[in-house]
């Protein structure tokens, strides 16, 4: 068979080659067009008029500058502080202490009557579970209070632990000192959160809520690196023993310190599921109180007898309280009433504060009566001014304590350093090397000589020394003037005046 190629040639050419051309064509012209559209521009090298441009300076930069960490509650330890480092060994003087005031001289040893005798926590009710509250990683806020030191706790967790690190030989011996009596605590914790009167014993309300105190006021949260735990586990188990009516405990001191703590842990971490526990336990206080007399008893008792050590407790409670932002009904009423019941328990001619009744009164007793006036917003008014001058006549001894030294301490010191820079400085170079040169070993405190608080326990009496000696950051002065400036140095100033103006504020 004859294939005609040539025919069939003529009719792809005619039929295929067309089109397929034709598409071939425009790919072709496409291709070309784009490639000319992209060319690079010509190098300085090619053209003539070369294109302007800007050359990268390939020379090393210095590395930018680390933003400024801010400060928070558990970075505040910059200057790590070692636990065996010795005492110095010369007399401290008023340059050590930055915090520091001076006072006007003191004078012999006091002692005077019990606070309450016997055992000053008794025993109570025990109430639910905390309910798993993550308390370590719940949302915290800023708490803003205007006319309280700038903010009731700023001392806790900026300048003040930081400018006392960097003060003297001695100012950094006091904080060598706290934290090795909050590694002693964290160390005596029970499993379940709690701390009782001796490390590893049965835990109740008072004991953990002094214990946490003592944490909080060196600006120790759940949060915090190294004592965040602790911290966590105590508030967990304090906030579980509440009962539905709001007790803590029936004891008035066992449920005064108990709220107290839950408070501050409110007022410094903003724990929403902590609210409702301050509100209840604030209320319980608020009810308890004597009406129209305005001072507390034991049991919450409604007679004629007042106390004013129970009444203390409920002072700094319901005070601390308020800076939280509590608005329990009647809060404001009954610290105006426990005002004019401190006031009415004074021995105006010796400036003493009795304890049930008008007439003796201890050193202990005129400390507390003095600082609740002072937290109260009384600072300057007669009675208090006659309480810090009786206070001058007491030159705290170790060898030689008397009644609930470690107590009345705890009140004093706080009246001294809320009084002025005046009444502070001197004191300062008493107390301080004293607490510390009679610190244990292991960070614990013991009871000092001729004390009845030797039954009391290693907690009390080791949290009541930690909180005294807390006194430069714990709070700043409680009624400065707020258009005063913080001290721009690190640690705070004893007051030098007295105001009660407080706004808070959540951010």
């Amino acid at each position: 068979m004859n294939i005609n190629w040539t025919a069939i040639a003529q009719r792809v050419k005619e039929h295929i080659w067309g089109p397929v051309g034709s598409v071939v064509f425009h790919v072709l012209l496409i291709v070309t067009v784009l490639s000319m559209s992209f060319k690079p521009p010509p190098t300085q090298e090619a053209s003539a008029k070369p294109d302007v441009y800007v050359e990268i300076n390939r020379t090393e930069a210095p590395p930018p500058e680390p933003v400024k960490k801010v400060d928070t509650i558990q970075d505040m330890k910059t200057t790590p502080l070692a636990d065996d480092a010795p005492l110095p060994d010369t007399p401290p003087t008023i340059d050590d202490f930055k915090p520091g005031g001076d006072t006007e001289g003191n004078g012999g040893t006091g002692g005077g009557g019990p606070v309450g005798g016997g055992k000053l926590f008794g025993s109570g009710g025990s109430g639910g579970e905390a309910g798993g509250v993550d308390f370590a990683n719940a949302v915290q806020g800023n708490l803003i209070l205007k006319g309280i030191g700038h903010g009731a706790y700023s001392g806790r967790i900026g300048g003040g632990k930081e400018g006392l690190q960097k003060a003297g030989r001695w100012a950094q011996a006091i904080e060598r000192a706290i934290l090795r009596a909050l590694r002693w605590l964290k160390a005596a914790q029970n499993d379940d959160g709690s701390w009782g009167p001796n490390p590893k014993t049965g835990g109740d309300v008072a004991h953990t809520g002094l214990a946490l105190l003592t944490f909080l006021a060196h600006g120790e949260t759940p949060q915090s690196k190294e004592f965040g735990d602790t911290v966590d586990k105590g508030i967990k188990w304090l906030k579980g023993q509440q009962q539905a009516t709001g007790h803590f405990n029936p004891n008035p001191y066992m449920h005064g310190i108990a709220t107290y703590a839950m408070c501050e842990a409110y007022g410094m971490t903003r724990i929403p599921e902590l609210r409702e526990a301050m509100d209840k336990a604030a209320d319980v206080i608020v009810q308890g109180q004597q009406k129209p007399g305005g001072g507390w008893d034991y049991n919450y008792a409604k007679d004629k007898r007042r106390d004013t050590s129970v009444s203390a407790w409920q002072v700094q409670a319901l005070k601390a309280a308020v800076i939280a932002g509590c608005a329990v009904p009647g809060i404001k009423e009954a610290l105006e009433m426990a005002s004019k019941d401190l006031k009415g328990i004074q021995d105006y001619a010796s400036g003493r504060f009795g304890y049930d009744h008008k007439g003796g009164g201890s050193w202990a007793m005129t400390g507390a009566g003095v600082l609740c006036l002072q937290m109260l917003g009384n600072g300057r008014d007669n009675e208090t001014l006659q309480g810090l001058k009786a206070l001058k006549g007491y030159t705290p001894k170790w060898e030689e304590g008397g009644d609930w030294a470690l107590y009345g301490m705890y009140y004093i010191t706080q009246a001294k350093f809320q009084e002025s820079d005046e009444s502070f400085k001197n004191w300062n170079l008493i107390f301080a090397p004293m607490y510390c040169k009679n610190q244990n070993e292991d960070g614990s405190w013991s009871a000092m000589k001729k004390s009845n608080e030797e039954g009391q326990g290693s907690v009390y009496t080791t949290t009541l020394a930690a909180l005294t000696i807390q006194v430069y950051y714990r709070f700043l002065p409680t009624y400065k003037s707020s258009a005063e400036p913080a001290a721009a140095d690190g640690a705070p100033k004893p007051a030098t005046s007295n105001t009660e103006d407080v706004v808070v504020k959540i951010l």
